[in-house]
């Protein structure tokens, strides 16, 4: 199975790793990512978006945070399962760069589909 890769524009050294049927996941909600990104940068509403791409990889975005994250949650060993914790190794995109990234991506969706 592939990866993709995803860095961080102004910050290389953070990046997420997805598998292909995650990033595939992720380029099926890039417009649900792109219409919360134009509601956070013009105000229209307050936004908290959550979606679950496969493994407990997350994308989010919040009022107030002009990003979208990419995160891997995790239980630590020896915690109960209602403890989970976000990876430290994640990704936020500045809306721009989200924006850039999921739009750029277009060739690599195509190929996959086909």
């Amino acid at each position: 199975m592939g990866e993709v890769k995803i860095s961080s524009i102004s910050m290389p050294e953070k990046h997420v790793t997805l598998t292909t049927s995650r990033w595939a996941r992720l380029m099926s909600i890039r417009h649900q990512i792109n219409i919360g990104l134009e509601e956070i940068k013009l105000y229209v509403r307050s936004v908290a978006y959550r979606a679950h791409i496969g493994d407990n990889y997350y994308v989010s975005m919040t009022s107030g945070f002009d990003c979208v994250d990419i995160r891997h949650f995790y239980v630590p060993y020896g915690l109960p399962c209602d403890q989970v914790h976000p990876s430290r190794n994640d990704s936020r995109f500045a809306s721009t760069s989200g924006n850039i990234c999921l739009n750029s991506c277009q060739p690599f969706t195509n190929a996959i589909r086909n």
